[in-house]
């Protein structure tokens, strides 16, 4: 299954409802505890990463001056954080504390509605009561492309449909010309899978680097740009569909490296049978992540395995 979440307006989020609609349906622990950890990843710090210090340097200065980015982004000298500094916002743990005490549909129907709807107007942008109770997240059928036992299934969104068809071509031995956007990596990815073999792959999108850089006043959230590139957001998974197996998850974080890498991997790891973390390095430089099964989950987690752009 697939869960298309675009917001139909840069302030409407719908993440929230999308991953509450998850846990609906497969989800055994309690809401709450599946917020708390990165309300507290928000509330007391959490270091940057590799490519997130990559990003901030090619925003350039304007994040070091920007009255509300720069506290958040910039050291006490003026400099911009860098690869282990510790990032907090603290706003955004304090929204995370109301949605997991509250629930998601206080966000859509609530208080916290009425509270999103003011920032959001405060903050300059648009949003009012009806449109965020209108986001919709259905489950939707995937695309699928079978390889032996084995079907990789993407979303059935432009990215998701171009990449199956080049990964068709690929298996076929009849390369077909990708006709990926020409959009940068501005996107993050993860995939998770647990011991029962229940999987999620996941790719979402501001519309660029740190989108509109404007913060929702007391929320903590970048408003987007208004222009997601979907055309580019393609996560993929793979299971053994005769035992239903989990095999392998794949994201990146979009862009034409993005999506090229990620067909990449997943040619690499399971037509080629090459190890993922050989299949991942083969696509250096194109921000693909993988979490790998080769013999199944949850019959074998010996064989688990996660593999990383080496290069960040």
């Amino acid at each position: 299954e697939a869960i298309l979440f675009l917001p139909p307006l840069p302030a409407a989020v719908a993440a929230p409802r999308a991953l509450f609609a998850l846990h609906a349906k497969y989800g055994r622990l309690q809401w709450g505890a599946l917020i708390s950890p990165a309300e507290g990843m928000a509330r007391f710090g959490t270091p940057v990463s590799r490519v997130l210090a990559q990003d901030l340097v090619q925003a350039g200065n304007g994040l070091q001056s920007d009255p509300v980015l720069g506290p958040m982004f910039a050291k006490q000298g003026g400099s911009l954080i860098g690869e282990g500094d510790a990032v907090q916002n603290i706003d955004l743990a304090s929204f995370m504390s109301r949605l997991r005490a509250r629930g998601p549909a206080d966000l859509y129907a609530g208080t916290l509605a009425r509270e999103m709807t003011d920032a959001v107007q405060t903050a300059g942008g648009r949003l009012t009561l009806e449109e965020l109770r209108a986001v919709q997240v259905p489950f939707l059928a995937t695309e699928k492309v079978r390889i032996g036992n084995l079907t990789a299934h993407f979303p059935p969104s432009v990215s998701g449909i171009e990449e199956a068809k080049v990964l068709q071509g690929m298996k076929e031995k009849q390369p077909v010309s990708a006709a990926f956007p020409s959009e940068p990596a501005a996107g993050a990815g993860f995939v998770v899978a647990d011991r029962d073999g229940q999987a999620v792959a996941c790719s979402s999108s501001l519309g660029g680097l740190f989108g509109a850089r404007r913060l929702i006043p007391g929320i903590g959230i970048l408003l987007g740009t208004g222009a997601v590139p979907q055309s580019s957001l393609g996560p993929m998974l793979v299971v053994a569909h005769n035992v239903h197996e989990f095999r392998y998850g794949v994201t990146s974080a979009g862009g034409e490296a993005g999506q090229s890498g990620l067909v990449g991997v997943v040619a690499g790891s399971v037509i080629d049978e090459r190890p993922l973390a050989e299949a991942v390095k083969a696509q250096a430089g194109r921000r693909v992540i993988a979490v790998g099964c080769p013999d199944g989950l949850p019959p074998h987690p010996d064989t688990c395995q996660v593999a990383v752009d080496p290069e960040g």
